[in-house]
């Protein structure tokens, strides 16, 4: 539940600035907010699948492409930190799968399937509207109103950075709950085997 008020501060916030620049709610920013906040839930409830990567890369190409889905990429810096790093060490999310052909002729490679690529790429992604969205303002020429815009895009994209990184420190929270989980599991374990 704090993880998706914390989603709501930053969509907040991405809109507050948006409304800032634009002055007005479109269409565009309306079907914009909807996918962040499909992003958002599905990130919360399933955030390894498909459909999580799916929905950050059709989040990710329309901010480069709409510069009022812009305001949606702290949810997608978040969601996207919120992705599984990849593991050098494949075997343990390979468990099961039989790859001794691959592995005897690169010994020292680590091998990576489609959906860990995939999984790398939707993790990174959301730079690029953040830069498309500098350079658009950048171009945008030197009048007193384009440099308060500016001034909001430099903001906004401090804010996505912002999301990435509480997205980072959100994930390494899960990570440690479960670690501490599993060890308290193996401390019963053990001291019930022991009382044995």
């Amino acid at each position: 539940m704090r993880r998706l008020l914390l989603q709501a501060i930053f969509l907040t916030f991405g809109l507050i600035a948006n409304l800032y620049i634009v002055g007005d709610v479109s269409a565009e920013l309306v079907c914009g907010a909807l996918l962040a906040i499909c992003c958002a839930a599905v990130g919360e409830y399933a955030r390894s699948s498909a459909w999580t990567i799916a929905i950050l890369l059709m989040l990710d190409c329309g901010a480069c492409f709409t510069p009022s889905w812009c305001a949606m990429m702290p949810v997608a810096a978040y969601n996207a930190a919120m992705l599984p790093a990849v593991s050098q060490n494949v075997e343990q999310h390979r468990a099961g799968r039989n790859h001794a052909g691959l592995r005897s002729q690169l010994p020292n490679m680590p091998q990576y399937d489609a959906m860990q690529i995939t999984t790398v790429i939707a993790r990174w992604v959301w730079i690029i509207p953040v830069v498309a969205t500098l350079v658009r303002c950048r171009n945008a020429g030197a009048h007193a109103d384009d440099m308060g815009a500016a001034l909001i895009a430099v903001l906004l994209a401090l804010h996505v950075v912002l999301g990435f990184m509480v997205g980072l420190l959100c994930a390494r929270n899960v990570t440690l709950t479960r670690q501490n989980r599993r060890l308290k599991g193996s401390r019963r374990f053990t001291t019930r085997w022991a009382r044995r």
